[in-house]
């Protein structure tokens, strides 16, 4: 399984008492913390398939600068004539072609030998565009705390639950 997660994530906070932003909404905290929750949620599926015996890879990944509508859809489509022109410039000069976006998500999904619950970015610099590699020094990669809180509250938020267990079966 392949999580989109972000370089972005490595600048979000969360506010676990407010992860629907229902007191304050900003889209670029919105978007990072979505993404760190992306990441966090592809380590926490690992573990608990792992603590299950499963034969699953959860793995995450980031595309790097890719040209999309991140910039230019949803809540940014009604920014004006100036910010769209401004918008697509950049997206033109500085972001990449969406099939050089996806070589991340390809790589994690096809080359058999990579570890559950890696965490698969660009190897250029700030991790924005280049060949994939795997990372292994983020913060959230480390964070089981807060994996499994997220986890937690996300099955309590939606009602779905999954039989996986949160940790492996003891051996009495």
């Amino acid at each position: 399984m392949v999580t989109v997660s972000s370089e972005g994530q490595r600048f979000a906070r969360f506010d676990m008492t407010d992860l629907n932003a229902e007191r304050r909404y900003r889209t670029a905290f919105a978007y990072v913390q979505s993404k760190r929750a992306n990441l966090c949620f592809a380590r926490e599926l690992q573990r608990r398939a792992d603590a299950a015996g499963l034969r699953l890879r959860s793995m995450a990944v980031a595309p790097g600068l890719t040209r999309s509508d991140v910039l230019t859809g949803g809540a940014h489509s009604d920014r004006g004539r100036v910010y769209g022109l401004l918008a697509r410039l950049l997206l033109r000069t500085a972001f990449r072609p969406t099939p050089d976006g996806a070589k991340t998500s390809l790589y994690a999904s096809t080359v058999p030998d990579l570890p559950g619950g890696s965490y698969v970015v660009p190897d250029g610099p700030l991790q924005l565009r280049g060949e994939p590699v795997l990372r292994d020094r983020e913060r959230a990669l480390r964070d089981s705390s807060t994996a499994h809180r997220l986890w937690a509250l996300s099955e309590r938020l939606t009602g779905v639950r999954y039989a996986l267990p949160a940790e492996p079966p003891s051996r009495e």
